[in-house]
């Protein structure tokens, strides 16, 4: 096996034990951004008569609420979870964050087995890629992992 192998070998078992240490921080991260969210709804649901759209539809439903205060109280729950979709945190921003890293260590990985694999066998993947843009109809001569 020569040096290269050998130095590409290396590259990819670090890349894979980092991608393993890290999964126990994107679980915590996980974590973390969904009790945030959690704590966000129970805020919210504590602020109001109405705990769900249902309950506002059935109010409006037996003529407890007019209909201007129904479509306010609709548009508030919708507003609500466009805000919490939309609410970052430092905790989800990481988790963001993260999640760029680790997809950059998946395909150095793919690009490291890729060199690994024997010449005539990158040039099957990469005539197998190209076929299939030209399918598609997209542009070709750029066919890379």
């Amino acid at each position: 096996m020569t040096e290269n192998k050998k130095d590409i070998k290396f590259e990819i078992r670090c890349r894979k034990l980092l991608l393993k240490k890290l999964e126990t921080l994107e679980r915590r991260l996980k974590q973390a951004v969904n009790k945030e969210a959690e704590k966000r709804n129970q805020r919210y649901n504590s602020l109001r008569d109405y705990k769900t759209p249902e309950e506002v539809a059935d109010a409006y439903g037996y003529g407890d609420i007019a209909r201007d205060e129904y479509e306010r109280l609709m548009d508030s729950f919708k507003n609500e979870e466009m805000e919490a979709a939309a609410t970052v945190t430092p905790n989800s921003a990481a988790l963001e964050m993260l999640a760029e890293f680790t997809g950059r260590l998946k395909r150095d990985i793919q690009y490291f087995e890729f060199e690994l694999l024997p010449e005539n066998e990158r040039e099957r993947i990469l005539k197998e890629q190209e076929d299939l843009l030209k399918r598609k109809g997209g542009r070709t001569g750029d066919c890379k992992l």
